[in-house]
């Protein structure tokens, strides 16, 4: 069901925009225009904004529609250079901007744009309304919620004095997702966007056409993508039925900027060809291969279906690696995130300056908006995710409620990383086109490396003990989500990480015990290992029975015993808890009771973990 919703600072001007949807031919009462005026009262604008996100998400709330992007804001005017969350007064511009970064999912488009020059606000531009052609907001293909954050940047540091930056993706790290599929075109893209790409979202053959059609045949232009992620068999439903895109040569031809005949059409640096299997006496795939070989520069490659995760397909792209411009694994360039430490981004200026730059905490507003995206996909998860869509948007406000933080505020931080994560990895268990067993000790990895520079903010003594138990908090929420969904092999590798935690944790909340570490990490591995548990079980009797022949042990048996005997003896002890013969001597008893003790822990591990082993299969 289609939405418009008018945001204006006038009667007039909000009868102007309704005239404008009459026109292109919306019905007002089918498709659910609404009509608000903001009162703009004299606190900060945060009531108008409490207000206006309260009765959109009654409005889009469509528990029967599982699809997203059915949602059209219509703004009456806009300052482009007022589009920030730093403000302390009641600014048109300022709450439209917060409510902009509140819903990703929804379309923006504005009446009188001061300053439309700005090439990015062509696109949202409110003759967009006659236009047929709609690029999907929830990636921010076009840079609107970029230009939000640039701007609220520049805010925080000329009126604020404040060195956090938000993090934003930069204009040349472009990203689209090709493919008639709308799980994997949607899946691909939020994988760039993660990552540091605003991605545009392509499923139809409309939106191929305005975006790879160069619109003046006599002027050859070129795309702005950098990666571009293509499936193979491209059916688009209202493609031309004697239309041929398979062939990487024959969609050149009908998408001239996919093509290299012309040196300024491709010029994306990594074009992925996404496929499954191709048909017997299909020679496609290996013409495909060719024609990437000899024609594209770069790093162009082909991925086949399915993957095993996010980070897994990330790295067969050739990207999940550290960068010497960026800080953790897999972040294309100029995307920072998580923020520098403090005091980092201390601008320019004399030494008073530079001190007195340095704050404490997310800005106001900023957490304010933060806290809703984080509300707003938790309900989500409270009224049962049914599509991977919609996972896939609670997952963008969660990312995007994180950036926001700037890893200032722990707490809110911490929930919004764990948000994150756990939606990510429920897509990824939900979305069919992965395979059975998913990647996931590099998303161990990343959020051990975001906690590290969100604990920064935490006092200096509490700083790990925080980033242990958030991650473990993080972990076991994500354990849950893999049982549900039956990933065994997931769920014990993150059992196996939060023992590893708990152990540290108790440690170092009681470090008088210090002493019992070895134990219990000796524990820890065996329980976490089948292969190292079943090594144990060998080599101790062997060993303990060499030590048994070295130390010359007798036990009840008329003729000398030989080392083949003593182990024997030690594997009847650990095994079934009774020696072969009766103990001699002070050293013979202390063996017999000492292997038996070390019999009974590996069984009983061994024991457990078949049940467990068993019964969850």
């Amino acid at each position: 069901m289609k939405r418009f919703i008018i945001l204006a600072q006038s009667d007039v001007t909000a009868l102007a925009i309704e005239s404008c949807l009459i026109m292109a031919g919306v019905d007002i009462n089918q498709d659910c225009c609404i009509q608000f005026t903001p009162q703009l009262v004299d606190d900060a604008g945060v009531g108008d904004y409490k207000m206006l996100v309260d009765k959109m998400e009654c409005l889009m709330a469509d528990k029967d529609n599982g699809r997203l992007c059915d949602t059209t804001i219509l703004v009456d005017s806009i300052h482009p250079n007022d589009l920030h969350v730093v403000s302390t007064s009641c600014n048109w511009g300022n709450l439209v901007a917060m409510l902009i970064l509140t819903f990703p999912e929804v379309r923006w488009l504005f009446g009188v744009i001061h300053h439309p020059e700005i090439t990015l606000f062509k696109e949202h531009n409110l003759t967009k309304i006659f236009s047929g052609t709609f690029r999907d907001p929830l990636l921010d293909p076009t840079g609107l919620r970029n230009w939000v954050r640039e701007k609220t940047n520049e805010a925080i540091v000329n009126h604020l004095k404040e060195d956090l930056i938000l993090p934003f993706r930069h204009s040349n790290r472009l990203a689209a997702a090709i493919d008639d599929e709308h799980y994997f075109a949607y899946f691909n893209a939020y994988i760039a966007y993660r990552f540091g790409c605003r991605a545009d979202v392509i499923t139809s053959w409309q939106i191929m056409e305005d975006l790879f059609i160069p619109k003046n045949p006599g002027y050859m232009t070129y795309h702005p993508y950098w990666l571009l992620l293509e499936d193979m068999s491209l059916n688009f439903p209202d493609r031309p039925a004697d239309m041929h895109l398979s062939n990487l040569k024959d969609r050149a031809e009908q998408c001239k900027l996919l093509g290299y005949a012309d040196k300024t059409a491709d010029q994306s640096t990594h074009r992925i060809l996404v496929t499954g299997q191709s048909r017997p006496g299909d020679h496609t795939l290996a013409e495909n291969r060719e024609y990437l070989r000899r024609h594209k520069k770069g790093s162009p490659r082909i991925v086949y279906k399915p993957v095993s995760g996010m980070f897994d397909l990330w790295g067969q792209i050739g990207l999940l690696r550290k960068k010497t411009k960026t800080k953790r694994t897999g972040n294309v360039d100029w995307f920072k995130w998580p923020p520098d430490r403090p005091g980092k981004n201390e601008g320019q200026g004399n030494q008073e300056d530079r001190k007195r730059i340095i704050g404490h905490g997310t800005t106001g507003k900023l957490l304010l908006v933060a806290e809703t995206l984080i509300h707003r996909a938790e309900a989500m998860r409270v009224d049962s995710i049914t599509t991977v869509e919609r996972v896939l948007l609670c997952a963008v406000m969660a990312t995007d409620a994180l950036e926001l933080t700037g890893g200032r505020t722990p707490t809110t931080a911490i929930e919004a990383l764990s948000l994150k994560h756990r939606f990510e990895v429920m897509m990824e268990c939900k979305f069919l086109g992965n395979e059975y067993n998913i990647h996931v000790k590099e998303r161990f990895q990343e959020i051990e490396f975001d906690l590290k520079r969100i604990t920064i903010w935490a006092h200096r003594r509490m700083r790990r003990l925080t980033a242990m138990n958030a991650k473990m908090s993080i972990i076991v929420r994500i354990m849950r989500i893999f049982r549900e969904y039956g990933q065994f092999d997931e769920e014990q590798l993150c059992l196996k990480h939060t023992r590893t935690l708990n152990r540290r944790l108790f440690f170092a909340k009681h470090p008088h015990l210090s002493f019992l570490h070895p134990v219990r990490w000796y524990i820890d591995k065996l329980i976490g290992s089948i292969s190292l548990l079943v090594t144990a079980i060998v080599v101790w009797p062997v060993l303990l029975g060499s030590l048994m022949e070295l130390l010359g042990t007798s036990w009840g048996k008329s003729e000398a015993m030989t080392l083949v005997d003593h182990i024997t003896n030690a594997f009847y002890m650990f095994i079934a808890q009774s020696p072969a013969n009766f103990p001699q001597g002070f050293w013979a008893h202390m063996f017999t009771f000492g292997v038996s003790l070390i019999g009974i822990v590996h069984f009983g591990i061994f024991i457990a973990y078949l049940y467990n082993l068993f019964y969850r299969r």
